[in-house]
């Protein structure tokens, strides 16, 4: 975003405290939503067009921050059409050029059997959401009638987005400083933290899960009655237009209270009677080079407000990604006090420079999980990494502090039962959209369900991934551009050729893990 996008969007912040000003945006965005709900439904081969989570008719959604998370609904065969599929890809980037509340990176495309699936599964798609909350904005209805059933609540903590708020999102807001809105303007960090909260009351049952998918801001009050100090730090700042002026501060406390509220739901999570730990491997691990181990630890060394929290802190390679990068956990303490996290948070953002930071050529990715947390035997399964369990086990090193227990992987029923989810979560954050490039959801990651339900290979570096999945279902001579463009991962200058063979290629990889999927009956 430009420095003058940004001036704007903080300029409508700024007013929309007036709300018959706040009335005029909402009003003027609405009339948007329906433009591009229009011009989408109007390309050939979609069928309707929805919005997933906010809408601008509600009085929750805050112009200048809300965003139109949109799903394209396609014809099954239209979906085989790379040309048509890239068209509707294109058009929503040249619609968010124009109105800067429809995201790209936000937008989902699912065909007609993909939605029926979806509505089939609780939580498929997103967490707490289901397709029958969506707003249609565009072309005709196609969702089934009725209401459809809420992820149980058993199944929360399993499910590959549940620990996403606490873990990534708020986390990733709250250690770097700002370069987009001012650092004190604060509903962010707020939504994060209530969403995050929402997740750990449906996961413990004590509430069901909401009929809409949009949280209003005064339901803080009710997510967090049981805790005065959130409360506290929530307490005025909606009155405030979410502004504040000792923003960061407020930010570490936040963060401070969701690890705990998330190590408090694991310690109350109880441990299936199978559970099993191990240690990492002694020594130095080999997936780590001794030029990044030694620039590592010279950062840390430096860094003693960060240490001190630490009962240990581990580093591995990222899994299921093609460059050489590393995810560093620092595990907690329990109990850790307020004061002390917020002296870590801040030589994080002034010493590092935030969460993610350079080392040695390459970049690592800091992340403070409760202990108890990370012990737990479900922690890893509510994250989107396949196979978690087995790498940290296989790659971690520890860098400070006592070595940490990793809990073994799940039965064999259970982890065939999460990659039935998993797939589903995959394919609709990633299907159709083969520019997209995450960490988080890849092909790699794709490619390495398919080794283990065929051969029962367990892997999760990305240099082992490529060629394991070359041996086994590639003839040579026949790795073609669209294969060595979705195990690397590198969305720049896709053209619409391209952008089509790799689709076809990672459609038919979705068809024939969703196949062995079936055939273990895991996927009804």
């Amino acid at each position: 975003m430009a420095d003058w996008q940004r001036w704007i969007q903080a300029g409508i912040i700024r007013s929309s405290r007036l709300p018959w000003i706040r009335t005029v945006y909402r009003k003027a965005c609405q009339l948007a939503t329906w433009e591009v709900g229009r011009q989408l439904a109007s390309l050939p081969g979609v069928e309707a067009v929805y919005a997933r989570q906010s809408h601008p008719r509600s009085v929750t959604f805050a112009p200048g921050q809300s965003d139109l998370d949109l799903t394209l609904v396609l014809d099954d065969s239209a979906a085989e059409d790379g040309a048509l599929v890239h068209a509707c890809t294109h058009r929503v980037d040249a619609l968010n050029r124009v109105f800067y509340f429809v995201l790209p990176r936000d937008a989902r495309f699912v065909t007609r059997r993909e939605l029926a699936q979806l509505e089939a599964w609780p939580g498929a798609a997103e967490i707490l959401s289901t397709p029958s909350a969506w707003v249609r904005i565009g072309g005709r209805e196609v969702r089934r009638p009725g209401k459809l059933l809420a992820i149980e609540s058993k199944r929360i903590p399993l499910h590959p987005e549940f620990n996403a708020w606490w873990l990534n999102v708020l986390q990733t807001y709250a250690l770097t400083p700002q370069t987009g809105l001012a650092e004190g303007h604060m509903r962010l960090c707020v939504r994060v933290a209530m969403k995050n909260q929402l997740h750990l009351q449906v996961g413990r049952g004590r509430i069901a899960p909401p009929a809409q998918p949009y949280l209003s801001d005064a339901e803080a009050t009710t997510l967090f009655a049981e805790d005065a100090e959130m409360l506290r730090l929530l307490g005025d700042l909606e009155r405030q237009g979410f502004w504040a002026q000792d923003a960061e501060e407020r930010k570490a406390r936040i963060l401070h209270r969701s690890l705990a509220l998330a190590a408090e739901f694991y310690r109350e999570l109880s441990v299936p009677c199978d559970a099993a730990w191990v240690a990492p491997a002694a020594g130095r691990s080999a997936a780590i080079t001794e030029a990044h181990r030694s620039a590592l630890r010279d950062r840390l060394d430096q860094e003693e407000a960060l240490r001190s929290i630490a009962a240990s802190i581990i580093v591995y390679p990222t899994p299921h990604w093609a460059a050489c990068e590393y995810q560093i956990d620092v595990l907690l303490h329990d109990d850790v006090p307020p004061a002390d996290v917020g002296d870590a948070v801040r030589a994080i953002r002034r010493s590092l420079g935030g969460r993610t930071f350079g080392i040695a050529g390459t970049h690592a990715q800091l992340t403070l999980v409760p202990r108890s947390v990370f012990e737990h035997p479900w922690y890893f399964l509510g994250t989107p990494f396949p196979f978690l369990h087995d790498h940290v086990a296989s790659f971690a090193e520890t860098l400070c502090g006592s070595p940490p227990r990793i809990p073994v992987p799940p039965s064999s029923a259970e982890r065939l039962s999460w990659c039935a989810r998993y797939y589903l979560f995959h394919r609709f954050t990633l299907h159709y959209r083969p520019r997209y490039v995450s960490k988080d959801c890849n092909f790699c990651q794709l490619a390495a369900i398919r080794l283990f339900l065929e051969h029962g290979a367990v892997l999760t570096d990305g240099a082992q991934v490529r060629r394991a999945y070359l041996d086994a279902f590639v003839k040579p001579g026949e790795e073609s551009q669209a294969l060595d463009f979705l195990l690397r991962g590198n969305g720049e200058g896709l053209d619409e050729r391209s952008f089509a063979a790799a689709l076809q290629f990672q459609s038919r990889e979705y068809d024939t893990v969703e196949a062995l999927l079936r055939r273990q009956g895991v996927l009804a």
